[in-house]
């Protein structure tokens, strides 16, 4: 059954989540901010795990005629993984020009199987490739400054298994609340940290480790988390304990605390409750709350502020609907130097978390596989956000709507396939509105 003639509004899900997977109209398994905390699925987190993976029959044979049996796990169960992206971005901003690349890169992966189950190592390379990029309109994020190509090593690590538990180290991605891989343009944050991943309790999921450095998007070098947040010279990690108890399911409260030495703490809370009323009908309810302050020597200054957001989604059949309010105290605005933010109100531009800002938020998202369009989703979205007109932090109220459409062919010759095409207009008061215009093609293929 369908419905088409209720206007309905999507659930809010912070943009970092957005990029990893077309958008549904399903409340029942979707993207939360805390997806990653501590998680230890069958595989023991398994490097590569994709929306889609290709059919064994394309490479038929492949790994038999060039890789050998050893009988060894460590070389048998080698897997390698193969991600394309294409992507176009514009950007027009009001009396401050154009942004404008059209780029061409991806990942390419290799993760070995366990050595007497108990050990493996993983490598993974990213880059992005110029297909357009007039020097005057540097600054779309695709490619690195001066609208030029890179290539690097983001990942690097070692996996040390304990049961159902599992120790990292090396270059990794991440992927907690303020600290992930934020892969919005070409490729994604990742870092150099140590780290355990605990299994041993049902229903709990625990993680804990220390992040020394981070290799922001388009950059090929891996510098201290201190200096990309802005303490030029020092050399500060941030040291972090995540946990998630899922109730069922759908179910779950979620805490992340993250210590970044001699800069600035940040405290995260998230719950949500999925309630299904019939086959046809559900409604999700959720809350989060963050505290962040400085701490230590201050490198970055003495602040302290705080946000919370409640958000309430109703689905029936192929479409969903939802509300939700954001409130940041007055006191300073968030900081994000180091991934993107669970914040509900992050959007395809603004995460509507300023010092005073309160928004809210409405849009909604169909599903179009009822009208024999299998594959094919539409997600839109109006946020208006009000920051106080006067004081230290008075700054213009803004707006932001936004449009996506994703396809993932369900056809198996286009199998691991994903188009996007995204539009986002974000005017600002007496300020320099903002439009947005991204196509986006991506491919995985795991072997």
């Amino acid at each position: 059954m369908m419905l088409t003639s209720l206007f309905v509004m999507a659930d809010a899900i912070p943009e970092y989540r957005k990029s990893e997977g077309p958008v549904s109209a399903n409340l029942k398994g979707h993207p939360t901010a805390t997806d990653g905390i501590g998680t230890v699925p069958d595989s023991l987190l398994h490097q590569y795990d994709p929306f889609a993976v290709l059919p064994r029959k394309w490479l038929p044979g492949l790994r038999e005629k060039y890789i050998p049996k050893t009988d060894q796990p460590f070389i048998d169960e080698m897997n390698f993984s193969i991600r394309p992206r294409f992507y176009y971005f514009y950007r027009d901003i009001q009396d401050g020009g154009v942004r404008e690349s059209a780029a061409f890169g991806g990942e390419l992966g290799f993760e070995s199987g366990w050595y007497n189950d108990w050990f493996r190592i993983g490598l993974t390379a990213y880059t992005s490739q110029k297909l357009y990029g007039p020097s005057d309109r540097d600054g779309a994020g695709l490619l690195a400054p001066g609208q030029q190509n890179y290539t690097v090593l983001g990942e690097a690590y070692a996996d040390i298994k304990f049961s159902n538990s599992l120790f990292r180290a090396g270059r990794t991605r991440i992927d907690i609340p303020y600290i992930n891989g934020n892969d919005f343009r070409m490729t994604p944050n990742t870092f150099e940290a140590v780290g355990f991943r605990i299994g041993e309790i049902e229903n709990l999921q625990l993680g804990l480790g220390h992040v020394f450095t981070i290799k922001t998007g388009t950059s090929t070098d891996f510098e201290s988390m201190s200096d990309v947040a802005g303490a030029k010279g020092e050399d500060q990690g941030v040291t972090a304990v995540s946990l998630r108890y899922n109730f069922s399911e759908d179910n779950y409260i979620a805490l992340s605390e993250q210590y970044g030495w001699d800069m600035f703490n940040t405290l995260y809370l998230e719950g949500e409750k999925l309630i299904e009323l019939s086959d046809r009908c559900r409604v999700r309810f959720g809350a989060q709350f963050t505290d962040q302050r400085s701490v230590g020597d201050e490198l970055l200054g003495s602040f302290s502020t705080q946000s919370a957001a409640v958000k309430a989604a109703v689905q029936y059949c192929n479409l969903t609907s939802s509300i939700s309010y954001q409130w940041t105290a007055g006191s300073h605005g968030f900081l994000k130097p180091w991934g993107g933010t669970p914040a509900y109100h992050s959007s395809i531009i603004r995460d509507f978390d300023r010092a005073g800002e309160e928004s809210f938020r409405l849009g909604f998202t169909y599903d179009l596989e009822p009208h024999g369009l299998e594959g094919i989703s539409i997600d839109t979205s109006w946020v208006i956000g009000n920051t106080p007109d006067r004081g230290r932090h008075a700054s213009p109220d803004q707006q932001e709507f936004g449009f996506t459409i994703d396809y993932r062919p369900s056809v198996d010759l286009l199998e691991g396939v994903w188009f996007r095409a995204r539009y986002a207009n974000n005017p600002i008061d007496g300020g320099a509105d903002l439009e947005d215009i991204r196509f986006i093609l991506n491919y995985s293929y795991d072997f």
